[in-house]
């Protein structure tokens, strides 16, 4: 049973499929290394706290 009840696509064309997902906007990562551990923390935040430049 097809997804959807729209016709194939013509001949040499690809099908288009319409996605629907909801932007987030990028992650930071941010890490250091503990040396005296030899271990690396990390952890993932919404925002750097670095102000964006304005023109």
């Amino acid at each position: 049973m097809p997804l959807s009840s729209a016709p194939g696509p013509g001949h040499a064309r690809a099908t288009r499929v319409n996605h629907k997902y909801g932007r987030g906007g990028a992650l930071a990562y941010l890490a250091a290394y503990d040396v005296q551990r030899a271990k690396v923390l990390g952890r993932c935040e919404r925002k750097t706290g670095i102000v964006p430049l304005s023109t």
